[in-house]
């Protein structure tokens, strides 16, 4: 067996447990390890990601698709819009061989104090050889000074998203695993790190679910709202609220899957929308196990399949990343893969279910960006910005900019191997108040550490 046999191999032999996507970058050194240098040119990270996907939707062709996805040709696109400066900013380095943190999938929050806050899936104090870390809750300023870690988490373990501020000033969050039953928690922590405490320890027992890998929202009343991706009476994932004070926890929706059409498997964060009702996405479920998006009341009583993905040639599915609501009250959101090229889209649908449209599929330039793991946001232009984990001149990711019919869109960073602010964007970009972009990766960057940055707009 030759070395680029056994790389293949290597793939398809753990292909089927790459059970979250945090578990790409370990697997992703292990490949780099193996691959000879016919493959040099090639994102390891970029082949276990597909590889995974391919596990979800598309097993027959999985040897093909790894191996025709490297012959890609990285085709030039533009690397910045005219209204960006040049230069983009590291603000701070993560790094596996200090308490920091690392491996950062959570997009940054900027807290009512002004700071930024957000979460690493590894690392921090408790890391030693035995184990990766629990991860960490971090604190930064906007011109990168003040970095602190917050909080170091021990009894509960690996935040795959980030933090949300509730009206107390709490940071509200949850973790993927930890906890009394080692299946995941819902947490909160004060901004100066104080307070810690547990809301919930998910058992998978009965009714609970387990496996929280979205975010909470938090509603003026401080009552948080949240899924997991496992567990419930039907094992397909469940939607629950909880006090922020640990009480009242309930779960208020079971998925049921494809028997009913559903939805199971919710990954994304759940959006709080003007009208008082919830509204979230599936991974898989629905007429055709591609996914859904749904609504929900916050009792759990009223809930309403708004699309299910892949009714028709071209669809977005696979969506990992929850919604926003738009200004002019559509919900918008991303997809992993579906769309005319099956590498992502961005879409719109309204709060009754109507109007839905894919906006954009990626990539329609080769070269352009792929696989949309984090939300679009809404800039104060009225445009959606929003970061691809893949693809790009160099297959590492880049942040966009397009405008709410998807006609007007354009690249305006793209991410390299060797550049200083790292590669593979995976959580949600931050547009703040002084027009500039907030970011972090996943990985790379100096001596392959991840980084948080931002890019300036330039003066008009």
């Amino acid at each position: 067996m030759n070395l680029l046999d056994e790389y293949l191999t290597y793939l398809f032999r753990e292909v089927d447990v790459i059970l979250q996507p945090h578990r790409i970058e370990q697997y992703c050194d292990e490949a780099n390890r193996r691959r000879t240098h016919r493959t040099a040119n090639v994102s390891a990270l970029e082949c276990v990601v597909f590889a995974r996907y391919c596990r979800l939707a598309m097993k027959p062709v999985l040897r093909g698709a790894i191996f025709c996805l490297w012959l890609v040709p990285p085709f030039e696109v533009p690397v910045l819009a005219a209204e960006f400066s040049a230069p983009l900013k590291v603000l701070h380095h993560f790094s596996a061989n200090n308490q920091s943190g690392y491996n950062v999938q959570g997009g940054l929050i900027k807290g009512s104090d002004g700071a930024f806050y957000g979460t690493t899936v590894y690392g921090g104090a408790n890391k030693n050889r035995n184990t990766l870390g629990h991860g960490t809750v971090y604190k930064i300023q906007a011109d990168g000074s003040g970095f602190s870690v917050i909080h170091h988490f021990r009894e509960a373990c690996n935040p795959q998203t980030g933090v949300t501020e509730g009206k107390d000033g709490f940071l509200y969050g949850t973790t993927e695993a930890g906890g009394d039953r080692l299946l995941g928690t819902a947490f909160k922590v004060a901004r100066d790190g104080k307070g810690f405490a547990i809301l919930h320890h998910f058992s998978g027992i009965g009714a609970d679910g387990k496996r929280p890998y979205a975010g909470l929202c938090v509603d003026s009343n401080v009552v948080c709202y949240g899924t997991t991706v496992e567990g419930g009476q039907h094992f397909n994932g469940t939607v629950f609220r909880v006090d922020g004070n640990g009480s009242g926890y309930r779960v208020i929706y079971h998925f049921i899957g494809k028997q009913r059409m559903d939805g199971s498997a919710p990954m994304g964060t759940l959006l709080l929308a003007t009208d008082g009702n919830l509204y979230g996405t599936t991974s898989t479920g629905g007429q055709h196990d591609l996914g859904t998006i749904f609504a929900i009341d916050s009792n759990g009583r009223k809930y309403r399949l708004l699309h299910a993905f892949g009714d028709s040639l071209g669809d977005a599915w696979k969506p990992f990343a929850g919604l926003i609501e738009g200004s002019e009250g559509k919900l918008y959101g991303t997809t992993i893969a579906g769309g005319t090229s099956s590498q992502g889209a961005v879409f719109s649908v309204g709060k009754d279910g109507k109007g839905y449209q894919v906006l954009r599929s990626f990539p329609v330039p080769m070269g352009d960006g792929r696989n949309l793991y984090s939300p679009v946001v809404e800039g104060s232009d009225g445009a959606l910005y929003g970061s691809a984990l893949n693809g790009g001149v160099e297959h590492t990711g880049l942040i966009f900019r397009m405008s709410k019919d998807g006609q007007d869109y354009s690249p305006i960073w793209t991410f390299t191997l060797n550049g200083p602010e790292g590669n593979h964007p995976y959580g949600s970009v931050l547009l703040d108040t002084n027009g500039a972009i907030y970011g972090v990766t996943t990985s790379g960057g100096a001596e392959r550490q991840r980084a948080v940055c931002r890019l300036d707009r330039a003066s008009r």
